[in-house]
This record gives structure tokens, C-alpha cells and sequence, in this order.
């Protein structure tokens, strides 16, 4: 045993000493990108995650409030696992914190690695990790990089891991790993099961025509099946066993009943995730051209390679894709089916928004190690891919993507034809009359002008700079420096800016303070509903918040209940909300056994109040 778990820890030693540069790089470039992009804790997604998982900790806590009790439904083990780390060492904010820059660095070594596991090439990840800093055309209402940490954001890093295991052909260890991550968002997990076990089932069919085509007896042809069944199986089964906790959870859950009332009242609160006939169609076109450029890329990376396997795998992901795609349209337009509108499918696009950078990585850089023109035609699609304001441009990139290669496959040819065709007659963002270079400044300027981005970029450089360097002793000393200086200063300094003291964050988490402390553990409030996060610091009960609506996808009967409610207070109505009159305050107290209402202090109601800020006022019913 001992042997065993001296030779384990010897590995993972080895594993990070070759990496270490890597890990360097990612650190720097997630910090950098954190402060880029900003860090936030207790809003958007946390007004239903953290209460959960305080739930979890302090049974105590937020007793009869419904959206609560829907994490029943709330198929993750995720905010259990850092329920354990605050039990343990407390101080929620700064756990989400660490979680938050963990992922963030696995992500870019994740997609390092995925960039290189495709094409052999480190320039090319390089570029992966470039172009990765800022966020990706998808539709349905997702994204690469969120501003705050949850559980989306966590799986991702392990999915594109799996992913890279699978390109490198050690299936049953990718889909192992793809299970443990079903554990942690089952549902970005079942976007991409489908396309891995696609691919190993045509592998599956290939093997068995190949065999079929060669001169075997008969027993040895039998022989041959049953080994090609049992190793597909026993694929799918690392699959299952590894991810059995959530996906027994899933099947023991159905949600409630499916019917039109449930289904209006998630048109209305959830149409951006679901109901594709309701979105802005320019988006749509900018997708789609974003798509073509795909697909052209992929064509001539084909071409290119030598094993041309790790491409056409793509081309089954692509497929499964967009097979969610159109079931999303048809499931949910026309014959609306329950469990496709919780899956919420289009969210799938995020993995092919990652598949089509990569591949427009490999065109800079094929572009790049040409002639001038081709190096001003490769920055072209790097701005495009970098920028998402350049994205429009993308129709000029197509046309000189088809021009430079004519002898494309005609399928090709004809669909990209067909998309320009369609963006002349559908809606579509013009292209402006004259290059800007406002975007660029955009983007450089925050790198260079705030003094702790700056510090990390110099950083960067110098330590590459010295990287290059012969002189091994230069290395060592200037990855001594940069870890160092990360460690104790970037770090600590980054965490006091994103994390500011709850002093510093407004009247709305400052009321919900006072209330924590001063108000029993069982007390039920009105809120303004168009506001959210309210449980998050107070530690109390809310009758219901716009937010919550998130829940009606898990919990049909809830999303009644919840309707019912956010329509008394005005959904997200705030001039309804404070036009409310006292008596009809009073009577929704005492139908939800509401003690307390929280009401903005610019208007005053005829009631007792016990605090008051510079925003709002609680008051107490009766």
C-alpha cells in the first residue's frame, strides 16, 4: 500500500513538474482575465445557489420558504462538496473565491491541452488561450466565462479534460471522468455523452464492416462481435457508474405535471433559454455566420491533416449538435415536450462555439506562416474571434476564406454560398462604413491602465521573456519570482478588490445584514421581487424573487406557487411593487405569513418600521 501511494504521489509530482510553465501562464492569465472580466459573489445565479447550500449546512435556516425546498430537484452534489469546505474552515466568500480561480486556471490548461491534443501544434494553443480571455457566440442564454462561480462554471474544465482524453484515445478514462463531472451539472454533461458515445458507437460499426470485409471463420467472426459489444459497453459503463449519483437523482425526479399554464408561465419568465422563435434574428445570423466560419475552418483542417480520425470525430460532435438543435426548435415551438425544455438544448451550442475557435485557431496559424497578405487576413479572423464586436465582419472572412480555397468539397461551397445568400434577405447588423479601432483600445486599454492588470501583464512577459533564456539558473529564478510575487502580492491584493468588505456593497446587502442580525431565524419577508439575492446575506425567507423562476424549469409545482406570488408583487415591475397600498401589504402577509416587508424608502408606508438606510426601510407587518 505504501508503495502504491509513494509511486501515485511520484506520478502527480512528475505531472505537475512538466506542466509547471503551463500552470504559470494559466495562473497569470486567469487572474489577469478575473480582474478583466470582474468577479462577483452573491448575485445573479448565487440569490438560489448559496441559500441552498447554506440550507444544506444550517437546516435551521430559511424554514417554510418554497424555492428552498425546490432543491430537491437541484441535481448537483456540488454545493454539498463546498458546504463541507465552509464546515470546515468557514468563510463561504473566500471558498468561492478559490473555487472560482481554480476553475479559471483549469479551464485555459484545459483548453491548452485540447488545442494541442487536436492539432500537435503549442503555437496553436497558445492562440487557443488567447482567444479563449474573452467570451463566445452561443445561443440560449449561456457562457464560457461567468462572473461568479456555480456549477456551470465549474464542470466545464473536467468536460473539455474528458474530451481530451477521448481524442487521445483513452475512451473508458474520458468517459469515467465525464460521469464524476454528471455529478457536478448533469445537464452540461448531457449535451456531450451523446457526442462521445456517437463516436464510439460509429467506431463500433466501422470495426464491424471492416471485419466483415476480410476472410474469417466463422467462430472467429462471432469471437470478434462479442469483444467489440463488450468494450463499447464497457465504456458506456464507466460512464455510469462514475456519474451514478446524479444520474439515478435525475431518473427519481420528474418535476411535477407538464401543462399550458406551466408552459405560458415559462414563455414569459424563461423565452431567452428555450424559445428560439422569440429571439433577436441579427443574433441568430451573427450564430450562424459565426458557424460558417466553422465549418470552413474544420474543411481545410480535414484536408490538411494526416489523421484525419480526431477531425471527423468533430464533425459527429457538430452533428449532435445540431440534431439537440433542431429537437429544441420542434420541442418547444410547435410540440412542446418537457423534458427537452429542461434540458434547455441550445445551451449544447457552448461546446460548439469551443470547437469552432479551435479551428479558427489552426487558420491563423496556417495563415501566419504565409505571405503578408495571408498574416493580415489571419489577424482579420483573430480580432473576429478575439473581439466579439468584430464578429460582423465574419461575411468578409467567408468570402476570402471561399476565394483562397476553391476546391473545397461543393457541399461546402454551396452551404457557405447559402448562408451569405440568406444574410442579404435576413435581419442581419450592417457593417459599419469604416474600420474602428475604438474596440482594440477597448480591450487593450484596461490591460494597461489599471496598475494590478499591468503588474500581471509585465509579469507575464518577463517571465516568458526569461523563459527563452539559456541559462537555466534564469528560468528557475524568474519562475521563483513570478510565483512569489503572485502568492504574495497579486493574490491577496486581486481578493480585497473583487471581495470588497460588506461596508462597501450598498444599502441592499446592508439592510439584508441588519436583518441577520436582528430578526428571528424563522421570519418571512416581502421583498421587492424585481431585486434579488435577498437570502443570500440576511440568512431569511422571502415570499418570492423574479430569480426564482429559475427553479420553474426543475419543479412544476413550484413554478405555480412561485407564479402566483411574483404576479401579486409585479414580477419585475418595480413602479407596481411601490404602488403597492398598505392594506393590500398587509393582506399578503397574512396570506404568506410574511413578518417583515422590506420597501423602498423613498416611498413610506403607514406601518411601524424597526431599520432604515439611505434606500430602504423594514417594516413590520401589523
Amino acid at each position: 500500500m505504501n508503495a502504491r501511494i509513494q509511486n501515485t504521489a511520484k506520478k502527480i509530482y512528475n505531472l505537475l513538474q512538466a506542466n509547471s510553465s503551463l500552470i504559470l501562464v494559466c495562473t497569470l492569465t486567469a487572474i489577469i482575465h478575473l480582474l478583466y472580466q470582474g468577479y462577483q459573489f452573491g448575485d445573479w445565479n448565487h440569490s438560489i445557489q448559496i441559500p441552498i447550500l447554506k440550507s444544506y449546512l444550517h437546516p435551521e435556516l430559511y424554514p417554510n420558504d418554497r424555492m428552498i425546498e425546490t432543491r430537491s430537484h437541484f441535481l448537483t452534489l456540488y454545493f454539498m462538496f463546498l458546504a463541507v469546505f465552509e464546515r470546515i474552515f468557514g468563510h463561504l466568500e473566500f471558498i468561492f473565491f478559490v473555487a472560482y480561480l481554480i476553475t479559471e486556471i483549469l479551464f485555459f490548461i484545459a483548453i491548452y491541452h485540447f488545442a494541442y491534443a487536436l492539432f500537435k501544434d503549442r503555437n496553436i494553443a497558445i492562440i487557443a488561450i488567447i482567444l479563449f480571455f474573452t467570451q463566445k457566440p452561443i445561443v440560449g442564454g449561456d457562457l464560457i466565462h461567468w462572473n461568479h462561480h456555480n456549477h456551470t462554471h465549474a464542470v466545464l474544465p473536467y468536460i473539455l479534460f474528458a474530451l481530451v482524453l477521448f481524442i487521445d484515445g483513452k475512451k473508458r478514462r474520458a468517459y469515467g471522468l465525464l460521469g464524476l463531472a454528471a455529478n457536478i451539472h448533469i445537464q452540461s454533461v448531457a449535451y456531450v455523452f451523446p457526442m462521445l458515445a456517437l463516436v464510439s458507437f460509429v467506431d463500433f460499426l466501422k470495426n464491424f464492416f471492416d471485419r466483415k470485409s476480410k476472410t474469417l471463420t466463422e467462430k472467429g467472426e462471432i469471437t470478434g462481435w462479442r469483444n467489440d459489444i463488450l468494450a463499447l459497453l464497457k465504456d458506456y459503463s464507466f460512464f455510469i457508474i462514475f456519474g451514478f449519483p446524479c444520474l439515478a437523482w435525475a431518473f427519481a425526479t420528474s418535476g411535477g405535471p407538464f401543462d399550458a399554464e406551466w408552459l405560458a408561465q415559462l414563455y414569459e419568465r424563461s423565452k431567452h433559454h428555450t424559445f428560439p422563435f422569440s429571439w433577436d434574428r441579427k443574433e441568430l445570423m451573427n450564430y450562424l455566420l459565426f458557424f460558417t466560419l466553422g465549418v470552413l475552418s474544420w474543411t481545410i483542417a480535414k484536408k490538411d491533416a494526416e489523421d484525419k480520425k480526431p477531425h471527423w470525430n468533430f464533425a459527429w460532435f457538430t452533428l449532435v449538435v445540431l440534431i439537440f438543435c433542431g429537437m429544441a426548435v420542434i420541442f418547444s415551438e410547435f410540440y412542446p415536450v418537457k423534458i427537452v425544455l429542461r434540458i434547455q438544448m441550445f445551451r449544447s451550442t457552448k461546446f460548439l462555439a469551443i470547437f469552432i475557435t479551435l479551428y479558427l485557431c489552426y487558420i491563423i496559424r496556417r495563415f501566419w506562416d504565409r505571405d503578408m497578405l495571408h498574416r493580415i487576413i489571419a489577424i482579420g479572423i483573430f480580432l473576429a474571434a478575439l473581439l466579439p464586436e468584430y464578429l460582423k465582419f465574419s461575411v468578409l472572412l467567408i468570402l476570402l476564406l471561399l476565394i483562397e480555397y476553391k476546391n473545397l468539397h461543393w457541399g461546402v461551397m454551396a452551404f457557405a454560398t447559402g448562408v451569405l445568400v440568406l444574410r442579404i434577405f435576413a435581419p442581419h447588423e450592417a457593417l459599419p462604413d469604416k474600420f474602428r479601432f475604438e474596440e482594440i483600445a477597448g480591450f487593450i486599454s484596461p490591460l494597461f491602465e489599471d496598475k494590478l492588470r499591468a503588474i500581471l501583464l509585465v509579469l507575464l512577459i518577463f517571465w516568458i521573456l526569461m523563459k527563452k533564456q539559456s541559462r537555466r539558473w534564469l528560468t528557475y529564478s524568474s519562475t521563483a519570482i513570478a510565483s512569489l510575487v503572485v502568492v504574495a502580492y497579486i493574490l491577496p491584493a486581486t481578493y480585497h478588490r473583487v471581495v470588497p468588505p460588506h461596508a462597501n456593497r450598498g444599502a441592499w446587502v446592508d439592510v439584508q445584514l441588519w436583518i441577520r442580525d436582528n430578526t428571528p431565524l424563522d421570519a418571512m419577508f416581502i421583498t421587492p421581487p424585481y431585486l434579488q439575492s435577498f437570502r443570500v446575506f440576511s440568512e431569511r425567507g422571502t415570499v418570492a424573487e423574479w430569480k426564482d423562476g429559475t427553479q420553474q424549469f426543475f419543479d412544476t409545482g413550484y413554478s405555480f406557487e412561485w407564479w402566483e406570488r411574483i404576479t401579486a408583487l409585479g414580477k419585475e415591475d418595480r413602479a407596481f411593487y411601490e404602488n403597492l397600498s398598505r392594506e393590500r401589504l398587509l393582506e399578503l402577509c397574512k396570506k404568506y405569513n410574511a413578518s417583515y416587508i422590506v420597501f423602498p424608502a423613498a416611498k413610506k408606508l403607514d406601518l411601524p418600521y424597526v431599520y432604515e438606510n439611505k434606500e430602504f426601510r423594514v417594516y413590520k407587518c401589523g
